[in-house]
């Protein structure tokens, strides 16, 4: 199941907020139809068959609701769901063909409105495994380049050189039926016997003093986010820890004449920076 609360005009606001009032525009609410149909078809793609959506804004016009909901309707898959929903509760139903959406008006109800609809993916369910064939692959490991905070944290398994752990939490789940689409935390690869780490372990400030740091001035820390290589010595061979103004930038590793650039590409600077 997935939710979509969309960002919106905001016309659920007015009856509280007067300021709300002079923001809205016909331009506004017809761009936050755009953003919802972007945002919807990320979900719909992400829904997998026989799945529910759930869609829901806090504003009152049809183009940011039961037209959003005859648009996805329309691509095929995706049936709205007539709900049983009690006359006392005042809400009313929205019908544009075979949609069916729900608006609750802010005169009408204790609250300040909203429109909600539910729609069910028409494709038949997939037959599918509680745990991923990769985890089913994987074995545990224990090697001697893992700092130790690692491997007393918890259970090590490597998967295509990848190295995951897991908590004590995870470890019972993992050995439970409780189906779960990521275990653990990815926290570096073994190659060729040597554990080079992820460079999300860089953000960690807990892990900083596990790695030796090499603090760099401010041209070198532009041009290492550039995804440049460092031409400096360093007293150590392997991962180091890259720092400007006692900040983590990233991993590099060092071989002792230069270090070589870990900070994946997709977070590199690409236009040039004074």
């Amino acid at each position: 199941m997935i939710l979509v609360d969309a960002p919106c005009s905001g016309e659920g606001l007015f009856r509280k907020d007067i300021a709300s009032r002079a923001e809205w525009t016909p331009e506004r609410s017809q761009g936050c139809a755009v953003r919802q149909s972007g945002i919807l078809d990320a979900a719909l793609a992400m829904l997998k068959p026989d799945g529910w959506l759930i869609y829901s804004t806090c504003t009152f016009n049809p183009g940011e609701n039961i037209d959003q909901i005859k648009r996805v309707s329309q691509k095929g898959n995706l049936d709205a769901i007539k709900l049983d929903v009690p006359k006392e509760w005042n809400i009313e139903e929205i019908i544009d063909g075979t949609s069916f959406g729900y608006q609750l008006w802010p005169h009408r109800i204790a609250g300040e409105g909203l429109f909600i609809a539910l729609l069910k993916d028409q494709r038949p369910p997939e037959n599918e495994e509680h745990f991923p064939t990769e985890i089913k692959k994987s074995k545990a490991v224990q090697h001697s380049a893992i700092p130790e905070i690692f491997t007393k944290s918890g259970k090590l398994i490597t998967m295509n050189d990848s190295v995951i752990s897991f908590s004590e939490l995870e470890n019972c789940h993992y050995s439970s039926s409780i189906g779960a689409i990521r275990f653990g935390t990815h926290i570096g690869k073994i190659q060729r016997n040597i554990f080079t780490p992820h460079h999300a372990l860089s953000m960690i400030p807990d892990y900083w003093d596990v790695w030796p740091r090499f603090e760099l001035s401010h041209h070198e820390a532009i041009s290492f986010l550039q995804g440049n290589s460092i031409n400096s010595k360093s007293e150590y061979n392997g991962p180091i820890l890259l720092t400007h103004n006692g900040l983590a930038l990233g991993f590099g590793k060092s071989n002792g004449l230069r270090i070589n650039n870990l900070l994946p590409k997709w977070l590199r600077i690409r236009s040039k920076i004074l």
